[in-house]
């Protein structure tokens, strides 16, 4: 993968969520601690958005798993 990074905003366009989805991961899935700038930015690298398309195709594609079908 590149060293390319994404600011919040381009990585949750890539995807297609709003950026308070990312924060909000953040604070779900410890993996995923974007690199900071001095300012406080959020920078996501590709393998972020690797693990960040995996969280997507978990929680919005399959669902929780916790949901009671057929209730």
């Amino acid at each position: 993968m590149g060293d390319r990074m994404y600011r919040i905003g381009q990585a949750a366009r890539l995807l297609g969520l709003k950026p308070h989805v990312l924060r909000f991961w953040e604070t779900e899935f410890p993996q995923l601690a974007p690199v900071r700038t001095e300012k406080g930015q959020r920078l996501y690298t590709e393998a972020h958005l690797a693990l960040l398309k995996t969280i997507h195709r978990l929680v919005h594609a399959e669902g929780p798993t916790d949901r009671k079908s057929g209730v």
